[in-house]
């Protein structure tokens, strides 16, 4: 006997053959056969909005007593205009009300619209029919939903949708399952964090390691390892090229101290450092080096084009994003304080911060 985990890899196979069938009996000629079918991911749909469960839409027919006939006509429809997210809809109200009495399988359903997701490439649409078979389908075996974690996880890596990967390690969490094998829902969220970054991973710094000598809510200029003793140029070089190599923004930010106070070097200038200090920053998403950063540039102004509070702003999106109450807080004492985001009032960032520290998953 084939293993269950294998069914679904090869029902999804068939799917695709099958579908490009049907595609080519609809569109006449194989070479009219569309790389994928309509969809609301791409284009989106402002009506079906994809980030949003499907079950929550405008066009989901909550309260409708379908008729066995009427059943079946609108799964006809919606499986000829391969619509996954329909066919999703259809399979819920079907397990829930079973107006067919059995004629539609809600299982096939379910495999029919993954086929189309994968198709498509939608990992949303994936992670719904996922979700759908970990809460409420009971018939789905631990193996199937594992095989469509595994594929839904592949695509969102691909199409890089971090709130699929969210939504995978929300879903773990809450179900206490290991849906995607080998890969913890640290590593989901981090991946999900750092989408856009080679190996979805930060540079190393000091926020993700904790270093005692580096502590992140005192200036970087008192720091331990603060280079005090440079005092030539060729000096001044050297550390800048190291700290380049190494993509250490906080050693930049102190560089580019040095080098505003005493002009040491004829290639590097405060703005050049400062500059490449921000670019790691947003990079690492560290909301500690983008305050103290914001903090320096407030005073020296040497960036042309960048203006502190829109630093200061970053640092605050940061800290949101990585659910940092701390950074937050050390924001919401200096808002309290300076009043420096007109935009942003210390009450919004307060209540931010009340959220994330009573955040649940949600899936």
């Amino acid at each position: 006997m084939f293993k269950i985990r294998n069914i679904l890899a090869l029902l999804c196979s068939f799917l695709l053959i099958g579908q490009q069938v049907m595609a080519q009996d609809s569109f006449g000629t194989k070479d009219a056969t569309p790389k994928h079918y309509p969809n609301p991911y791409e284009p989106p749909d402002p009506n079906r909005p994809v980030a949003e469960d499907p079950f929550t839409w405008k066009d989901f027919p909550a309260g409708i007593e379908y008729s066995s006939d009427q059943m079946q006509e609108a799964y006809k429809q919606a499986s000829q205009k391969f619509d996954g997210y329909k066919i999703l809809q259809l399979a819920k109200i079907e397990y829930d009300e079973g107006f067919t009495y059995g004629t539609l399988n809600p299982n096939k359903m379910i495999d029919e619209a993954f086929g189309i997701a994968v198709i498509n490439k939608d990992p949303f649409l994936a992670f719904y029919l996922t979700q759908f078979n970990t809460n409420e389908n009971f018939s789905a075996s631990i193996a199937e939903v594992r095989e469509m974690a595994k594929i839904t996880y592949q695509l969102a890596l691909e199409k890089k949708e971090p709130k699929v990967l969210h939504n995978l390690a929300n879903l773990e969490d809450a179900r206490n399952l290991i849906i995607v094998e080998n890969i913890s829902t640290k590593d989901l969220r981090k991946q999900a964090l750092f989408i856009h970054n080679t190996n979805y991973a930060p540079y190393p710094n000091p926020y993700d390691n904790p270093d005692p000598d580096k502590p992140l809510n005192v200036s970087p200029f008192v720091w331990k390892n603060f280079p005090a003793d440079i005092d030539t140029g060729n000096e001044m070089n050297m550390a800048y090229k190291k700290a380049v190599k190494d993509n250490d923004g906080y050693t930049l930010l102190q560089l580019s101290k040095i080098e505003l106070d005493n002009n040491y070097s004829k290639e590097v200038t405060p703005e050049n450092l400062i500059q490449q200090a921000y670019n790691i920053a947003n990079y690492n998403k560290d909301p500690y080096l983008l305050i103290h950063i914001t903090l320096f540039e407030k005073e020296a102004n040497v960036l042309k084009n960048i203006e502190p509070t829109d630093i200061f702003k970053n640092a605050y999106n940061a800290g949101v994003e990585r659910k940092d109450v701390s950074s937050l807080s050390f924001i919401y004492d200096y808002e309290k304080k300076n009043d420096f985001l007109p935009e942003l009032t210390p009450n919004k960032i307060l209540m931010k911060i009340k959220e994330l520290k009573n955040e649940k998953p949600l899936i």
